[in-house]
């Protein structure tokens, strides 16, 4: 059975600008047979960012759109 958690999600860009985003998550159980699966960001933060992807060059760009929480040193 699931467990519902309340995570924060935090992303640093160069600048030391700390963008900070709230999602409810569900933790599952211990599954052998899921610790192949790949994990993803998902589109409840991704569509809050403009991204450029150039997988040819290894590279993934983000603009913050918009944020939770940003936090500056």
């Amino acid at each position: 059975m699931a467990i519902s958690q309340l995570v924060w999600v935090s992303f640093t860009e160069t600048n030391r600008v700390t963008r900070h985003y709230p999602l409810v998550v569900e933790v599952m159980p211990d599954i052998p047979n899921l610790a192949e699966l790949p994990s993803i960001l998902g589109q409840d933060i991704l569509s809050r960012w403009r991204t450029i992807h150039n997988p040819t060059r290894g590279q993934l760009y983000a603009t913050v759109l918009s944020a939770d929480l940003s936090l500056r040193p």
